[in-house]
């Protein structure tokens, strides 16, 4: 009999329903990476899964080597739930729109902490913001950044001195000019307001944009976003249906 292995730290991405009672699950595991795996009963609750399995929560599984198939899930124990606490639909898209990020981005058998901790954040600010808009932008450009795929914020591409003086972004493709090199389109405050955000999404909760900086900060994200995900995300439309446009 193969022996289970030990996942320590892993969130619950997706559960498709499988059979009767079943579900494969995604996990994204922070040493492991995605792993996809069969849950017999799955959707019922069971000892083994410390109840109910349920997206969004994060805990320590254990899964077993199948026969030329899936590997089976053997054990679930939640440490945290990471679902939206209140379960209203925009929220509750957003939280999914995160998921598929971090389904889409995590790859199997690759250690990936700092996308991880993106995801980990990214929810724990879904749960805890009332601006969902300024959320969602956050999301996007922090899981940029989380990737590799976000030109540097702080620092001007022309001249290499800060961005705090005021900047504008002519290109979503390339960095931010700071305002000693072009007339900025993003004030001083604008800048170190978005730099203070980005470093920890949680804190972020309550806080605002204004709506031109955020207007043009959703266009670079957009256009950004578009290069790097292999296909349109699902949950992406309906955030944006939820959300009257993000």
């Amino acid at each position: 009999m193969s022996a289970d292995r030990a996942l320590s730290d892993s969130l619950v991405l997706r559960l498709n329903p499988s059979r009767e009672a079943d579900l494969v699950v995604t996990l994204f595991d922070r040493e492991a990476g995605k792993i996809d795996a069969w849950a017999r009963s799955g959707r019922k609750r069971s000892k083994r899964f410390g109840g109910r399995l349920e997206l969004f929560q994060r805990g320590a599984a254990r899964v077993r080597a199948g026969r030329g198939g899936l590997p089976s899930l053997t054990a679930f124990e939640r440490t945290e739930s990471l679902a939206p606490r209140d379960v209203d639909w925009p929220r509750l898209c957003l939280a999914s729109y995160i998921a598929e990020l971090a389904a889409v981005a995590a790859q199997p058998a690759q250690s990936d902490g700092a996308l991880f901790d993106w995801a980990v954040d990214a929810l724990r600010l879904c749960d805890r913001t009332r601006g969902l808009n300024l959320a969602a932008l956050l999301v996007d450009l922090s899981f940029l950044r989380a990737i590799g795929g976000l030109p540097a914020l702080a620092t001007c591409m022309t001249c290499g001195g800060p961005t705090l003086r005021g900047a504008s972004w002519p290109d979503a493709t390339e960095g931010l000019v700071c305002g000693d090199c072009a007339t900025p389109t993003l004030t001083d405050a604008h800048m170190e307001q978005l730099l203070r955000l980005l470093r920890s999404l949680p804190e972020a909760a309550g806080q605002e944009l204004p709506r031109r900086a955020g207007v043009q900060l959703r266009t670079r994200a957009d256009r950004l976003l578009a290069d790097v995900l292999p296909r349109p995300l699902r949950t992406r439309a309906a955030l944006q249906e939820a959300l009257g446009g993000v």
